[in-house]
């Protein structure tokens, strides 16, 4: 169950990502409003797939789209 649920809330994040590029990871907890450990199990299920990217900076860690890159 919990799969099915991390496979809609994937399409969710990439739906947002598509739609907004660059997104900060604090700023998609905000978004979502999902709890935190659903969004690095999505985020985990993404890069698995190879479907987004990781950019780090000092502040903030970003996520964004393969194709965006």
């Amino acid at each position: 169950m919990l799969k099915k649920i991390i496979k809609q809330d994937a399409r969710y994040i990439s739906s947002l990502l598509s739609k907004r590029g660059k997104i900060a990871i604090s700023e998609l907890i905000g978004l979502t409003e999902y709890r935190e450990e659903y969004i690095y199990m999505t985020l985990g299920w993404l890069s698995c797939e190879n479907r987004i990217y990781f950019h780090e900076t000092n502040e903030h860690v970003y996520i964004e789209l393969a194709n965006e890159k």
